[in-house]
Order: C-alpha cells, then structure tokens, then sequence
C-alpha cells in the first residue's frame, strides 16, 4: 500500500508540473515542425486589427474571423495596410509551401506568412490554440484581451492525406453534429472528412431517383438499448424508427463548410456486400428477391449482395454513383468492396452466367469484375 501511495503521490506532482507548464506555453496539436518561444506577450483583443496585405489569401481568414465573431460580437477590422495599433499581418510568401506556413508572434504585432489561403488558416489555427480555452465560448458579446506567449513557429505537414473517418450507418449523426466534428478536424489540421454513409444498418444519403433508399433504408428497428453484437433481427409487425439521413441540400451544405475550412469530404458508397440497406429497399437487385430488413445491429454473416449477374444491377449503381459524384468534388469515393459474402453468387445462375460470359475463374474475379 506504501508504494502504491508513493506512486500516486508521484504521478499527481509530476501532473501538477505538467499543469503549470501547458500554462506558460501550451502544447500545439499536430506540434509544428520548429516552435521557440520568447519573452514578452502579445496583447490580443477585440482592438487587434487584421492586415490582407495580399488579397489572394483571403480565404484563409474566413473562418478564423467568425469565430472571434461568434466569441466576442463582432469580427476584427480588415485592412490592407498596417497602422499604429496591434495587428495581425497576413503576408504572401510564394516561397513556401502549398499548406505551410511562418508565424511570427512579437509584443507589438503577429506576422503570419504563407503561399496559400490553407497555409493561412492553418497558421491561424496555431494562433487559436495559443490562446487561452476561452477564446471557444460563444456569444460573450464583449470585449475581450489575451495575452499571447510571443513565438516563432514554422510548419507544413508532413503528410498529404490527413484524415478522420465517421461512420454515420451504424449511428446515426445530424448534420449540425457533422459539422461539429469537421470544426475539430479543422482545428487540427486534418484535410480529408471520410463520410461512412452507406452499410447493412442505414443508408444515409438522398438519391433522387430512388427515393425509397432513404424511405426505407434509413430506417432500422430501435434496439439502441442493447449492445452491438447482441441484436436480434427485425421480426415481423415491428417498426423501424431509428435512423435519419441527409438530403442533397444536407450535402451541398456540409460540402461547403469543410471546403471553407480546407477539408475535403470522401463519400462511402459500400458494395457489393454491406448492402442489406439498399436492398431492403430495392430488392430487385439482390440474388434472391428478398425480402430484406435494415440490419439493427452487428449481426454476422450477412450474405446479402447485390447480384452481379444483372445488368439491372450495374445501371442502379451507376445511377446512385453519378448523383453522388455530382454533391462531391472529392477525387475519390470509397466503394469498399470488402467482405462481401460470396455465398449467394455461387448459387445464382445469372452470377455464373456473368463468371462464365466475362471470362472469369471464380467468385473472387467477379466481385473485382
């Protein structure tokens, strides 16, 4: 008991020192590539103007603005020349790279040099969070004045693809809670919102030209209550009342909050397995006809697949698809492709009939056909 004592006692003075340290100089996440501080403090406050030196970066104060807008009532003067007072000078310099920046806080005035509107808002990401927790409240409508460690930091990522994934099939998240979590990638530097919008338990995005996706597959019987793995099917007469899904203006919408905040969103379209959703939905398109119920939680094996011997089935997701690359600038949408219980397709003679046509030696060839 002594040396349990002692251990704690220990842990609790080495926290405590700890404390005392993120007071003076906070921890940075993700921490910059070179970070010194120095003596002295800026005084930040609803005073502190903004200088755009460079009108080609503007985008990068967008977001860093409304927040002090959102904290205090009002947003900081813009200008495009320094004057007397405290600022906070946003300056091109073409000589960095895309996402990188330099931010230089002395007593008198912050410079923030970058090649970009990312690099901009990125620097002034690292800005926030140099300011005290305070500076997260909304709706104080008042003046405000924080005194900022001074510091030079210089930063660029070290990885392109910087990204969070959020599976909203299995749990379902409004879209004001989507937009909570890209604020929180946004203030970490993430660039990439991988969007898990399809699966066996809830298909979660409107296709206009198959309207019963979201009629039907977004909807699961509620057994919430109960853990994961321990779901007993839909049974017959009981209600699905779980689930939600985003419209395509939902979409749009979100898009755009995580491209002013330098994110892009990757859609997760699932096939062919994961796909009792859909197929609840338009059975048509499945091996045996169905019928099919939204899966309400982590039951396994599911066998239900698209078949891949119907043409049918090959124009239903080029549809779905092309609707979605048209609410998504994203390069990329995830298709998943895996397990994909093969089962059916070795019973169905329409999926033999594709292995045969295609040329293909099994069931593995045509999931990649």
């Amino acid at each position: 008991m002594k040396h349990f004592l002692l251990h704690v006692m220990c842990l609790f003075m080495l926290l405590s020192a700890c404390s005392k340290s993120d007071d003076q100089q906070q921890a940075l996440i993700p921490m910059p590539n070179q970070l010194v501080y120095n003596s002295g403090t800026f005084a930040f406050n609803d005073k502190t103007v903004l200088v755009l030196e460079d009108d080609q970066l503007k985008d990068g104060i967008t977001v860093f603005n409304n927040k002090i807008e959102r904290f205090s009532g009002k947003k900081l003067e813009l200008k495009s020349k320094q004057g007397k007072g405290q600022s906070i000078i946003i300056r091109l310099n073409a000589s960095l790279e895309d996402e990188a920046y330099e931010l230089k806080i002395g007593t008198k005035n912050v410079v923030l040099e970058a090649a970009t509107s990312a690099g901009v808002f990125y620097g002034l990401q690292t800005f926030l969070q140099m300011c005290p927790k305070d500076i997260h409240a909304v709706n104080q409508n008042k003046a405000f004045s924080f005194n900022i460690n001074t510091a030079h930091v210089t930063d660029a990522p070290q990885f392109g693809w910087r990204g969070m994934m959020l599976d909203v099939s299995r749990h379902f998240f409004t879209k004001e809670e989507v937009k909570e979590l890209i604020d929180y990638l946004a203030y970490h530097k993430l660039n990439v919102f991988h969007w898990h919008l399809v699966d066996d338990q809830g298909w979660r995005i409107e296709i206009k030209k198959y309207p019963k996706l979201t009629e039907v597959g977004a909807w699961r019987v509620d057994r919430e209550h109960l853990p994961w793995d321990s779901r007993p099917a839909m049974k017959e007469g009981e209600k699905a009342t779980y689930g939600g899904y985003y419209t395509q203006e939902d979409i749009k919408e979100v898009v755009a909050y995580a491209k002013e905040r330098f994110i892009t969103v990757v859609p997760e379209i699932e096939m062919p397995g994961h796909t009792t959703s859909s197929l609840a939905a338009y059975p048509e398109y499945s091996c045996t006809g169905g019928p099919f119920n939204v899966v309400p939680g982590g039951l396994w094996p599911i066998t239900d697949i698209y078949c891949a011997g119907k043409d049918e089935t090959f124009a239903f997701i080029e549809d779905v698809l092309s609707e979605v690359m048209e609410l998504f600038p994203s390069r990329y949408i995830h298709i998943g492709g895996d397990e994909a219980n093969k089962a059916e397709w070795e019973k169905c003679k329409r999926c033999q009939a594709r292995i045969k046509s295609e040329g293909l030696k099994n069931e593995h060839e045509l999931r990649g056909h």
